[in-house]
């Protein structure tokens, strides 16, 4: 093997330099750095591996930024998104808002089969179990929801009575079953129930400020005790709700 020794190489009749022929390998030992200074140096599509890039940090993503020199996005948190900061700007690793979170969806229900509660009285529906609470917003001990952050929510709350009193005939018996903030009245059914085994329920969507507490209650016009009918599925009493993502 023949060794050149020479401080530059120059074309000699245009202004590309070819070294080796189609099928010949260059090898650059180790240790050597090549140094094409402010050139260009362009190499083949598709020609650069995974391998043959610089290591990185695990979880981080190549972007770019004002000036358009590459930059590593950090790494985030478990269930953060990347998300757009606008042209100009690298994009960042962030937290969901919270209303895309469905952090104040849940679903409490009556799991008791039959509970009595007082004729011709403002009663309080004692939701004791849940199938879904996602921020542990619904109080089964004080029956309350409790709005995690401000913003527009869905509600709905459903109820069974079961009062063989109940008038069949005439007018019927008057029924109220209502979704309250505290002492005020934000949804409400006022309907009037005929027979034994009756259902009604109401749905809002309604703006609620962070803390707001919210409850149902039943009123029914009776001169006798009347039931509550839940059951284990929570399909019969219950109430339920999320905020929107508005």
């Amino acid at each position: 093997m023949s060794k050149l020794e020479v401080d530059q190489v120059d074309p000699q009749s245009s202004t590309n330099l070819t070294l080796g022929t189609s099928g010949d390998t260059i090898i650059i030992p180790s240790g050597v750095t090549l140094n094409a200074g402010a050139s260009t140096l362009t190499l083949p599509d598709d020609s650069v591996t995974l391998a043959k890039m610089a290591s990185g940090t695990d979880g981080n993503i190549i972007s770019y930024d004002a000036s358009g020199n590459p930059v590593a996005v950090a790494t985030g948190s478990d269930g953060q998104v990347l998300t757009s900061a606008g042209a100009g700007a690298v994009p960042a690793f962030e937290a969901l808002p919270a209303g895309a979170t469905n952090e104040g969806a849940f679903h409490a229900y009556l799991s008791t089969a039959v509970v009595n509660f007082s004729a011709s009285t403002n009663t309080t529906v004692p939701f004791n179990a849940e199938k879904f609470d996602n921020g542990s917003n619904f109080n089964v001990s004080n029956y309350t929801y409790t709005a995690p952050s401000a913003g527009k929510y869905f509600f709905v709350t459903s109820f069974r009575t079961n009062n063989a009193s109940l008038s069949n005939s005439g007018n019927g018996t008057v029924f109220n079953l209502e979704i309250m903030s505290g002492t005020t009245i934000v949804a409400a059914n006022y309907t009037r129930l005929f027979g034994d085994y009756t259902m009604a329920n109401v749905s809002c969507v309604i703006d609620l400020a962070a803390g707001a507490a919210l409850t149902a209650r039943v009123y029914l016009a009776s001169s006798t005790q009347a039931t509550m009918n839940g059951g284990s599925t929570g399909s019969q009493v219950y109430f339920s709700g999320f905020e929107l993502a508005i």
